[in-house]
């Protein structure tokens, strides 16, 4: 009998056992957060050893040196205007997603009475009204292009004309100053002499 009872036992506590392990899990109450919130899939996958995380922009590397004499200047040729989704937030700056953010093509040259020299740099970000810029390297603009933040075909970059023409601006003031110069000469050597009389 007491065998009956132990085998009987034994069957039951398996039977609880399993039913314990077939039984849904407990739903969370509404409202409460999850302990190990998830980030986000983007919309296509990462490419190859790229990792979605926020870039760091404290390690840039160094502008090339302008050529010219002068005061160091910076100049920026907007591309397109960037707006930040809100799902991304976490992946730019803060300043970025106020508004207003801007890819532009980033260039710097030297000044002196005017521009004597300038010389591209690349891509970067920049907020209109402000001295904060951010320099892209190929590495930020990969991860940003993951998150959906830059387009995935980049527009052209180049220096623009009205850029270009205030980068070289002393030597065609110049050159200007010349000209007016040379062609008042030409203009007095010109003019009919006239004879006094005594």
């Amino acid at each position: 009998m007491k065998s009956r009872l132990a085998v009987l036992a034994m069957l039951g506590a398996l039977a609880l056992g399993a039913l314990a392990l077939g039984a849904p899990a407990l739903a969370q109450p509404a409202g409460s957060a999850s302990p190990t919130p998830t980030a986000t899939a983007s919309a296509e996958p990462a490419p190859p050893g790229v990792e979605i995380t926020a870039p760091d922009f404290s390690n840039n590397k160094p502008e090339p040196d302008p050529p010219g004499f002068g005061d160091k200047r910076h100049y920026f040729d907007v591309l397109a205007p960037l707006p930040i989704p809100e799902d991304v937030h976490w992946a730019v700056p803060d300043a970025w997603t106020k508004g207003g953010a801007q890819l532009t093509w980033h260039s710097v040259g030297r000044w002196w009475v005017g521009g004597t020299g300038i010389t591209s740099v690349g891509y970067a970000v920049r907020i209109p009204g402000s001295d904060a810029y951010w320099a892209l390297d190929e590495d930020k603009i990969a991860l940003f292009q993951v998150n959906n933040v830059l387009p995935k075909e980049m527009p052209k970059g180049a220096i623009g004309t009205n850029n270009l023409l205030l980068g070289y601006s002393l030597y065609i003031l110049i050159g200007v100053v010349v000209g007016i110069l040379a062609v008042g000469g030409l203009l007095g050597l010109m003019r009919p002499k006239t004879k006094t009389t005594a």
